[in-house]
Order: structure tokens, then C-alpha cells, then sequence
């Protein structure tokens, strides 16, 4: 009876708060976030998706002349007139340069003799900066010439720091290798622009007319040094049958060497990144070094080394001037069935046209051979008496065709799926007769044009890999089904599903064979035509070894992780992780090189299983600092078992480095048990090809995303957007709303805007109909849901897995919910993951100086950095602190989206009881979505048993709560006011 009186006062007041024309209101601190500040308008996206292609450019202009001379000018004289970007001439290395900050424009005049075709020339020097490289755009007289043109990477210089000689490596108390840091080493170099992906292998040839031309380079990522732009005429390198014979014909001859001058590929002398560094292998017994109980550090690259563009340099003495063979020991286990190239630089020069295309081929054991490209048989490199720099990037070498052609395919047939799409929704009826024919004619067509293009890139790969493997076997397998789509109408819907799945199929295999892994062991320098480097062990050298190994594995203490000194454990801080060996030992060195010198505190690093620290607090033997969950934290907090920090020295200085936001869900009551370590968050992510086509700006408010939404639906397509509880929470904090009342006695759930909030998002996936589970990277990546609303993380999911998708693509700040006063609520609710000092550690001073320290900006921008440097950009790691965020590899746009969002943020508060949320909510939503019963009347249905719960947690842990009965409402009316009398005798309680 109360029930159905308490409904009907809220169905009073919802039509009251209509009438008075009363809005969610949204709290001041919430600020305003246009997201169009952050995303490209409908024009720019045209314009960069009308640019040529690198190939159109080219042949537009197959038959204009090369250039004879050069056009140049100081990077100092820049044309103000044009420049946006914040520069400033500085010297670096005793020369001048122009300072350019990683953001906005800088322009120079540039007039060239003669009309031609010219290599674009530019000197720069690496400024120290984050962790990636150096990107910018091209503009020629205020256009992008091609496409390629918007992404040139110029690298940056690197070296391994050693703790004493260089090439030797420091060790910790089991004699196991650690490997060394890395530090940027700049140093002046030139950059010949070229195609950043590799599928262009030769530098891009510019046409330009005689006289002066205004060249812009746009920021993209990273700070630079410019002394010199040129456009020069464009070099073609010797075969190598002419380097050889103007070699000999000088007077060189081929060496006579006693012994092989052999390198240590774990020793480079500099990489181009900071991923690549010095890994192990224990397979082999001949590998240098090896042990059979400890581990070496006696290898580089692997899938370390595997992207276009990276390189490693190596420096060699040779006795004198001539002809010498280069030869490696190396693996290639990862491109089955396939090869992976090279290029090879001989003291910064690439000495003739073939060392740009060096083959190694697959084998899952190790191989060795001298330098060639797979029609000589080993190349001849002339050096000079004394010092030299070889220098290996990766590149695609003959592959690169091949995969531009299969790039294009992919685009081709994508934008067929989605043509397909728009007529039949992602569920088509095989049966029905959508007359294709007629409606998307060309589309057919074009799918019956690729199936041929990928056919011959079939055989032509055969030919190549000598054998019709398993990567051709996957070409054959896409061109037969486009074809027979291609050649039946009625072969068109009932196949969707699976060209859908081909076109994923076939994006990864472009994306795996792009990755050019290779494994070097070491290299020598040795007399033409002398033996090769042994690939291969003996049958005794390899039973030997096994038989050491197998002993070694009785003894050999596999638990402890790097540590460089014996700690008692009385005396040192112990610290358990449980993410991944991996971070446990950047996290080690990071501790050992940074942390204990400074505080002269030890920490004993240890890995441990998770769930195994509540166990560990009860029987007493838990750590002292370890790493939990923010729900976790405060679960943990209430039973004691966690200490609160608000105490110690410095708190208020530590808190500070984070968002407000990320403070909240790590405290109860004023007290906080936890220092966030990652923080995450949703950010929007669209497709701008698919909006440029559809003809939509990207939504800004609510309203905005229903105006496109018609249009989006009308061709089959969705939006991703948070459902459930998530979706509610979301809803509610940018209405302005908290999901708790009465500092967390009881839910919010069933006040009027709570109500409000929750009928939205039901609306949203009934009346409709937004998809409730999905793959959003997949259905991203097929263009099927080029809108959505996602934890930012996505984004290292995206960059991997949709990589053929780059720069069609934008992350921005959330839409947002218009208030009464004409200002946008972007909040995007944010969860985080804390520091602890679980109850029972002993050290507890030292244990807050590890916490302070491990938060601070420098070492989680270090963590950060080498996560991304062992495991890969999908390892970009959501740190909570704000400055660490800056000096992650992000691009500036990325930056400034992302540091826009962080300053919107809400979090929900961590009370007892609040496990039960999630599933009432649910409870709801799903008799709203499945049953179409009334939103509001699911959710009353649901709150007192919601509050029950937490009334019952309450009283168990000692905290104030109210009695709870079925009777019991909290509706409000039009003022806000709770209509229950029956509250008016509920005072709360405490024990």
C-alpha cells in the first residue's frame, strides 16, 4: 500500500518537475568541455579524406622532370607571419637551431631553381622528451601534397646506461643479468621524409614549380630542434653490381683477416628507441653468453624490434680499408612461412640500392648468414680502416608492395561492408532480395576488381616465399568468397557474417606481417667468402646443456626478481605485486636504481598470486605496501585490515599530484586508506571517415547525439554507450545527482533525478534500441559502431588491432548533459586502483616513503614509459598521476583531450554494502529491457532490498544506519522533500 502510494507521489512529482520546468541541475565544479575543441570539424575530415594517396600523387606527376639543384633555408628563418607555435632559436651542440614545442605550426619560405621533383631534406636534433618520436605534417603552399605526407617520423637517439664498462651488464644477488636503463643520447641528424608505415620502401619524390613555396610543418608529437630544411635532387643509388665495380675500380680489394671481428648484438652502441634493448635466449647452449642456471642477457630485437622505422647502430674497428663480408647469427620464428627485410647503413649512408632490401627467412631455430637480399649470395661492404657505424631498420623490403596493395583492398572491401551494411543492418534474411544490383551496382563491381588485385597478390607472394603457405592460403581463402559474393546477388547477405569476419582476418594478417621481427644473436665482420658464424648446436653441446639446465632447476631460486643486495626481512620494506613478472622487474629496477639510493630503504620486491593477501593479513604474514582496487580498499579498510594514511608526513603534498576524483572512491568518512596508482575513465571514440560520409558533426550534448541518430540507425549503425549500472552512474553525475544519500545510509537511487537518470538509459536501449553487449574494437573497426563511449584504455586495443584504421579515427572528451543556464555537463564518472598499507606492516614509515615515492610524477612516468618500451603501445598504462600523464607517448591532441577530461571527472564513494548495487540495478534495467516494464517502478521495486543490505552492513561494522522495512520510501516530492512520515520515527541508528 505505502509501495503504491509512494508511486504515485513520484508519477505527481515527475509531472510537477515538468510544469515548473525544472532541469537536473549540475554542480559548478563540473566546468564545460566542448567536444568539438578536440575533434577535426566536417570540413577537415573531407579534406584529409579527399587527399591522395602517395601512389595517386606519384602518378599525376610520372612524367614531370627531376630536379638538377637544391632549394634550402635555415631553420632560424622562419616565416613569422605564418607560424602559430611558440619557437625560439636555442643552440644545441654549438649550432643554432629553431626550437619547435610538440604543438601548433611553423612556417618558412622556401624557393626552389627549377620546377622538378625533389626529396624533402631536413636537419634536426632530437630534443630529450617523452618516450617516442618525433612526428609532424607537411604542408606545401598550405596543403598536404598526399596522404603519407601527414605522418613524418623522425627518430631519436638512445644508449644503454651500464652500472660500469660498457657491455657489461650489472647482476643481481643470483647472478642473473639485469638489464640496463635507457637515456636519450641527441645528437644531430638528417631526415629524408618518407612513407612512416613502409609500405613506400624509396624517400617521397615532391613536385615543385619554380620560385618561392611556403613549407609548414604541423606538431604532432614531441618538441624539436630544425637547423635546415632543403628540398634536394632526388638520389639514385647504385646497383649493387655498380657499387662493387666503382669499389674495385678505385683500388679496394677484399680483406684478409685472420679471425672474424665479432659484435655482441646485446651491445649496440644506439637504438632509435628505447623498446629496444637487450633480452635473453635459453634455447640454444651457443649462444653468447649463456648459462645453464642463470640468466644472460645474450640477444636483441625479437618483437622488440619489429616496426618500420627502428633501428639499431653498432660500431666496429676494422685494421684496414677494403672488402669485407657482414654476417649474422639470427632467428626469425614469428612471420611463418615468410621473410623479414632490413635496411643496412654503412656509417650513416645506404651504400647502394639493394642494402635496402636484406632478407632473413623463417626458421623456428637459430640461423646464420651473410648480408644479402636473396639473389646475391653475400653482399660486399667496403669500409674504412678504423671506426664504423652499421646501422640495421626495419623495413618491408619487397613485402612493402605487396602490403600497400593489400592496404587498399582492405579499404576497398570496407567500404563495400559498409555500403552492404547500410541496405541490410548487421543481420541480414538470406532470403530476401535486396537488390543490390541495382542500388549498389558499383559496389559489386568494385568487390569483383579486389578479388582479382588479391589473387595476384596471392601468387605473387608465392612466388616470392617460394611455396603457397599459410599466409597465401589466407589470401586465396578472401579472394574466393569476394569473388563468389562479387559473382551471385544472392551470395551478398547470406555472406555479410563472413566477409565481415575476412576483413578482421584479413587486417590482422597485414598487421602481422608488418611486424618485421628478427632475433640477432651477434654479427661479424669478416673475410669474403669465409665460413659463417655456426647457427646450430652439436648433439653433445645440446645434451650437455640439458643435462646442466635440468640440474640447475633444483636449485636455482625462480622467485626472486632482480634484487641487487640480501635484505633482512626485519629490516626492508616487502612489497607484493601480482600484475606480471614483467612489471615486477621494471618495477624492481625502477626501486633499485632510483628509490633505495635515494631513501636508503630496502624493498623486498615479491610476486605473489592475487587473492592471496587477505589470507596473508589474517595469518600476520602479509606485506608491507601492496596494491589493491579502490571497492577492495575500503572493504578492507572497515575490517581493519587496511591502515588509514591521512597521518603521515607529506600527506597533503601527495594527494595533490592527483585528481580530485581519484581521492574519493579511496575514502570513508574523511579518513583515506589508499594512494591511487591507475585511474580510469570513458572517452569518446568516432569514426570521422564514417561521419564525413554520413554527412554528421560529432554530437556534443545529448541532444546532439539524437540528432544524429536517426541517421546513424537509418544505415545500420550503432552507438556503444554504458548500460546498467554504468550507464545509470554516468547519467545521474552529469544530471548533477550521487548515487548515495545520507553520507551513504542508504541509496539514491529512488530520488526524482536519480529516477530521471535511470528512465534515460532505459530509453535509450528499449525505445532505441542501443546494443546492451558488444565488441566494440570489432564493430569500431568494421565501421558498424563508429560512435562510442568507452574506458580511454581502448585506445591500446585500437592502435594494435585496428591499425589500418590510423588517422580515421579521433578520442575526445564525453558528450554532455545541457543545464538550465546553457553551460554542458561532461563528467565521466572515473574508478581507480591504490597503494595500500595492509594492517600488520612493520616498517611503516619506510612503507609510506616507498608509497610517496612509487606515486610521484618521475617514477610512474618511468614505469610508464618502460612498460611501453618491454611490452608495446597496448601497454600504455592509465596512470592516476596528472603530471606523469603529460610525459606519457601520447600525441599533443591526445594530450589535451585527455587532460581536458581529467579536469571533468566524478567518482562514486566506496560505502559498506555497496557490492549489492550492481546487481539490484541490473535486476532492473533487465525487467526494463526484457519485459518492457515501467524503469521507475523496476527501480522502487528494488531500492529496499539495495537498502537493506547496506543498513545490514552498516550495523555490522558499527556505523550509523537506518531500520529498514518494507514499508519504508524515501520518494521526494516536486521540492525534494522525502513524503514517507513514517521517517519522521526512524531516526537512524548507531551501535
Amino acid at each position: 500500500m505505502n509501495k503504491t502510494r509512494a508511486k504515485r507521489m513520484l508519477a505527481f512529482s515527475l509531472v510537477a518537475v515538468m510544469l515548473l520546468g525544472v532541469l537536473p541541475v549540475v554542480s559548478n565544479a563540473a566546468g564545460e568541455t566542448d567536444t568539438t575543441s578536440f575533434s577535426r570539424s566536417l570540413e577537415e575530415v573531407k579534406e584529409l579524406l579527399g587527399t591522395d594517396s602517395y601512389n595517386e600523387y606519384q602518378a599525376k606527376h610520372a612524367d614531370d622532370p627531376y630536379a638538377a639543384s637544391a632549394g634550402e633555408v635555415d631553420g632560424t628563418a622562419y616565416d613569422s607571419e605564418n607560424t602559430t607555435a611558440a619557437v625560439k632559436t636555442e643552440n644545441f651542440e654549438g649550432r643554432t637551431a629553431l626550437y619547435i614545442p610538440e604543438t601548433d605550426k611553423v612556417s618558412w619560405k622556401i624557393s626552389v631553381p627549377s620546377d622538378g621533383k625533389y626529396c624533402f631534406k631536413i636537419e634536426y636534433y632530437p630534443v630529450e622528451g617523452k618516450a617516442t618520436s618525433i612526428e609532424r605534417s607537411l604542408y606545401i603552399d598550405g596543403k598536404v601534397p598526399f596522404d603519407e605526407a601527414r605522418s613524418l617520423k623522425m627518430t631519436k637517439v638512445w644508449a644503454d646506461r651500464y652500472p660500469g664498462e660498457f657491455g657489461v651488464f650489472g647482476t643481481d644477488i643470483t647472478g642473473n643479468d639485469l638489464r640496463t636503463t635507457k637515456a636519450e643520447t641527441p645528437e644531430w641528424r638528417t631526415y629524408i621524409a618518407c612513407d612512416s608505415t613502409g609500405f613506400i620502401v624509396e624517400p617521397f619524390e615532391f613536385y615543385l614549380t619554380k620560385g618561392e613555396h611556403t613549407i609548414t610543418l604541423e606538431a604532432v608529437r614531441e618538441p624539436v630542434g630544425i637547423g635546415k630544411i632543403s628540398f634536394i635532387p632526388v638520389v639514385n643509388l647504385p646497383t649493387y653490381e655498380e657499387y662493387l665495380a666503382a669499389a674495385q675500380a678505385a683500388g679496394y680489394k677484399q680483406v684478409t683477416l685472420a679471425e672474424p671481428i665479432k659484435i655482441n648484438a646485446e651491445n649496440p652502441t644506439n637504438t632509435s628507441e628505447q623498446v629496444i634493448y637487450p633480452i635473453y635466449d635459453r634455447s640454444s647452449p651457443i649462444t653468447e653468453p649463456q648459462d645453464a642456471s642463470r640468466i644472460k642477457l645474450n640477444t636483441i630485437g625479437s618483437d622488440k624490434w619489429e616496426t618500420v622505422g627502428q633501428w639499431i647502430r653498432y660500431t666496429v674497428t676494422v685494421p684496414e680499408d677494403g672488402l669485407y663480408n657482414i654476417a649474422v647469427r639470427y632467428r626469425q620464428e614469428i612471420l611463418t612461412g615468410m621473410y623479414v627485410s632490413r635496411q643496412v647503413r654503412i656509417n650513416g649512408e645506404v651504400p647502394f640500392k639493394e642494402a635496402s632490401y636484406l632478407r632473413f627467412l623463417y626458421n623456428d631455430a637459430w640461423q646464420s648468414c651473410a648480408l644479402n637480399d636473396g639473389y646475391h649470395e653475400g653482399f660486399e661492404f667496403l669500409l674504412k680502416a678504423g671506426e664504423n657505424t652499421i646501422e640495421f631498420e626495419v623495413n618491408l623490403g619487397e613485402m612493402a608492395d605487396i602490403l600497400s596493395r593489400i592496404s587498399d583492398s582492405l579499404a576497398t572491401l570496407n567500404a563495400a561492408y559498409l555500403k552492404i551494411l547500410m541496405i541490410t543492418g548487421a543481420s541480414p534474411d538470406a532470403y530476401r532480395d535486396y537488390n543490390f544490383g541495382r542500388l549498389i551496382p558499383e559496389t559489386i563491381m568494385a568487390m569483383a576488381d579486389e578479388a582479382k588485385v588479391i589473387r595476384e597478390i596471392a601468387n605473387n607472394l608465392a612466388e616470392i616465399n617460394k611455396g603457397r603457405g599459410q599466409n597465401v592460403a589466407t589470401l586465396d581463402t578472401i579472394a574466393n568468397l569476394v569473388e563468389r559474393m562479387s559473382g551471385d546477388e544472392d551470395e551478398l547477405a547470406k555472406n555479410l557474417g563472413n566477409l565481415k569476419s575476412y576483413l578482421g582476418t584479413l587486417g590482422t594478417w597485414i598487421y602481422t606481417a608488418q611486424k618485421q621481427s628478427l632475433e640477432l644473436d651477434y654479427i661479424t665482420v669478416q673475410q669474403v667468402g669465409s665460413k659463417l658464424p655456426r647457427a646450430k648446436a652439436t648433439w653433445y653441446q645440446a645434451v650437455w646443456y640439458e643435462l646442466r639446465t635440468f640440474a640447475a632447476s633444483f636449485y636455482s631460486d625462480y622467485n626472486t626478481i632482480g634484487a641487487t643486495s640480501e635484505v633482512q626481512s626485519d629490516e626492508a620494506v616487502t612489497m607484493w605485486y601480482t600484475a606480471g613478472r614483467d612489471q615486477a622487474q621494471i618495477l624492481r629496477q625502477l626501486i633499485d636504481y632510483e628509490f633505495t639510493p635515494e631513501s636508503n630503504v630496502a624493498v623486498e620486491l615479491k610476486l605473489v598470486a592475487g587473492g592471496s593477501l587477505l589470507p596473508s593479513i589474517l595469518a600476520g604474514v602479509g606485506p608491507d605496501v601492496t596494491f589493491l582496487g579502490s571497492a577492495d580498499t575500503i572493504n578492507y579498510a572497515i575490517r581493519s585490515a587496511v591502515l588509514p594514511l591521512n597521518d603521515y608526513e607529506g600527506f597533503d603534498e601527495v594527494t595533490a599530484r592527483f585528481s580530485p576524483a581519484a581521492m574519493i572512491p579511496l575514502t570513508l568518512y574523511g579518513t583515506t586508506y589508499g594512494i591511487p596508482s591507475t585511474l580510469s575513465f570513458s572517452m569518446m571514440f568516432y569514426r570521422m571517415d564514417v561521419f564525413a560520409e554520413l554527412e554528421i558533426n560529432l554530437p556534443n550534448t545529448w541532444s546532439d547525439m539524437f540528432n544524429i541518430l536517426p541517421i546513424l540507425q537509418n544505415n545500420k549503425m550503432d552507438i556503444a554507450f554504458p548500460s546498467n549500472l554504468g550507464g545509470t552512474i554516468f547519467t545521474l553525475y552529469q544530471m548533477g545527482g550521487e548515487l548515495y544519500a545520507d553520507d551513504g545510509k542508504r541509496i539514491n537511487l529512488d530520488s526524482n533525478l536519480a529516477l530521471t537518470a535511470f528512465s534515460t538509459i532505459c530509453d535509450l536501449f528499449t525505445a532505441y534500441r542501443f546494443p546492451v553487449s558488444y565488441d566494440f574494437p570489432t564493430r569500431f573497426r568494421t565501421g558498424e559502431m563508429p560512435l562510442g563511449i568507452v574506458d580511454y584504455t581502448t585506445y591500446n586495443t585500437l592502435i594494435v588491432y585496428a591499425s589500418e584504421l590510423a588517422n580515421l579515427w579521433e578520442m575526445v572528451p564525453v558528450l554532455g548533459w545541457e543545464r538550465d543556464d546553457g553551460t554542458v555537463s561532461h563528467i565521466s564518472p572515473a574508478g581507480v586502483s591504490a597503494v595500500v598499507m595492509p594492517r600488520g606492516a612493520k616498517n611503516l614509515e619506510s612503507a609510506w616513503k616507498l608509497i610517496g615515492w612509487f606515486t610521484d610524477a618521475k617514477p610512474q612516468a618511468q614505469y610508464a614509459n618502460e612498460l611501453v618500451a618491454v611490452m608495446g603501445p597496448a601497454a600504455k598504462y592509465n596512470t592516476a598521476n596528472m603530471e606523469a600523464l603529460a610525459e606519457l607517448p601520447w600525441t599533443a591532441s591526445e594530450y589535451k583531450a585527455l587532460q581536458a577530461q581529467m579536469q571533468h571527472l566524478a567518482a562514486v564513494p566506496e560505502y559498506p554494502g555497496g557490492y549489492i548495487i550492481a546487481r539490484y540495478v541490473d535486476f532492473a534495467f533487465m525487467d526494463a529491457y526484457n519485459n518492457n516494464a515501467d524503469p521507475v517502478e523496476s527501480m522502487l521495486d528494488n531500492i529496499t532490498e539495495i537498502n537493506k543490505e547496506i543498513s545490514r552492513k552498516r550495523k555490522e561494522f558499527g556505523l550509523e544506519y537506518y531500520e529498514i522495512s518494507y514499508s519504508t520510501s524515501f520518494v521526494e516530492n516536486a521540492e525534494g522533500e522525502i513524503v514517507d512520515p513514517s521517517l519522521a520515527d526512524s531516526d537512524a541508528n548507531a551501535e
